[in-house]
């Protein structure tokens, strides 16, 4: 499964903590996890009520609550095993697909599937569904192909999926930080433990 822990704690760097950015589809996010699409995170409450204490409406971008370390860990780690990215047996290969869950959800996983298809397609191996669902089919096609040539592929499915989607005005500006993040994930030749 990778090494969960160095996984999460360089998406703890990519993500950030609390913000609340204008334009940002996603709203008010605490290290990635969006309210919009996990209001019943337990860490909300404890958001809530800092803000509350505080009279405010929102925290300091990028604020850190300690408190919260852990439920974000936690968070993660069900998320990661939830929708079998553990099941990818090279780290980094497992680092970028789980990367693209946490920033654009569940379609990364249908992405990550015609990448797949792609690889396949040129070794004359089948194709697996592209249905969005990290099933064993995935992961048996995905452990098939040669890592370092899908971690190629699927990381320039992600950059052209984010110049197409800041084509609209509003998304512009996160651009450069997402092409930012891509680069920051490395291959490495391993295999997850």
């Amino acid at each position: 499964m990778g090494d969960f822990k160095a996984i999460h704690d360089r998406l703890a760097l990519r993500e950030g903590y609390y913000a609340k950015v204008s334009g940002d589809a996603g709203g008010e996010t605490y290290c990635g996890i969006t309210r919009k699409n996990y209001p019943g995170w337990p860490g909300w409450e404890t958001i809530d009520k800092v803000k509350k204490e505080r009279g405010d409406s929102r925290l300091a971008h990028n604020e850190r609550l300690e408190d919260l370390d852990s439920e974000a860990y936690a968070f993660y780690l069900r998320m990661y095993k939830k929708y079998s990215f553990d099941k990818i047996e090279n780290a980094s290969l497992s680092e970028l697909v789980f990367d693209q869950w946490v920033n654009s959800g569940n379609r990364a996983v249908k992405q990550f599937q015609q990448c797949v298809n792609t690889l396949a397609e040129k070794d004359g191996a089948p194709a697996i569904a592209d249905d969005g669902v990290f099933g064993p089919n995935t992961a048996k096609a995905t452990n098939r192909c040669d890592a370092f040539d899908l971690f190629e592929e699927f990381r320039a499915c992600r950059e052209d999926f984010y110049k197409r989607i800041a084509e609209k005005r509003e998304n512009k500006k996160f651009l450069k930080g997402w092409l930012r993040r891509l680069q920051g994930i490395r291959f490495v030749e391993s295999v997850a433990s």
